[in-house]
């Protein structure tokens, strides 16, 4: 497991300094179409808004880049247009045990619930948090899950949420809170 987080670190830190934004809206996207995804049609429409940043052109932006704690900061502040990206990658280590236990209609009144044995679940989930923003214009923010998608994203004061079909159990997600105070440390 330590191998498997020091090679994430090594990837993460050393690789190319390129916002990712564009690839997880594309596999975003395919995801929310083919996989039991739903995303109410307002909220595709306003996903757009992200396809401008995604494919900006970033050498007039001066480059800067942290790690702090399981989260690595890249941050592209352009001063002539007062205008800011971030690309925070987030890995959130989960080690735990899951209890399962099923409960059948038929058997409600009787025995109405039949344990499993427990499950250890041990895994390295990733996210990628992008902030958008300028002087002039409400703050973007959009949250993704390495292999599952779009978690949410906000345009403002609103946030867009999918609907999924399966829900994962036990994943911490990166909150705006600690986000916010990991960008102010940049």
């Amino acid at each position: 497991m330590a191998r498997i987080s020091l090679i994430w670190f090594m990837i993460i830190f050393f690789g190319v300094d390129k916002l990712a934004l564009k690839n997880d809206l594309k596999n975003d996207r395919r995801r929310l179409k083919d996989h039991g995804v739903y995303l109410e049609r307002d909220a595709i429409i306003k996903l757009r808004a992200f396809d401008r940043y995604a494919s900006l052109d970033l050498n007039g932006y001066k480059f800067s880049k942290r790690k702090i704690n399981n989260h690595v900061i890249s941050r592209w502040y352009n001063s002539k247009a007062k205008q800011y990206l971030y690309q925070i990658e987030s890995i959130s280590y989960v080690d735990t045990l899951l209890a399962n236990k099923e409960v059948y209609i038929d058997t409600i009144k009787k025995d109405p619930q039949i344990v499993k044995p427990k499950i250890s679940v041990r895994e390295d989930f990733k996210f990628r948090t992008y902030i958008i923003g300028s002087s002039a214009k409400e703050r973007l923010v959009y949250l993704t899950q390495e292999g599952e998608g779009l978690v949410w994203f906000s345009m403002g004061n609103k946030n867009y949420s999918p609907v999924r079909e399966d829900i994962i159990v036990g994943v911490v997600y990166p909150n705006m809170t600690e986000i916010n105070k990991l960008i102010k440390q940049m």
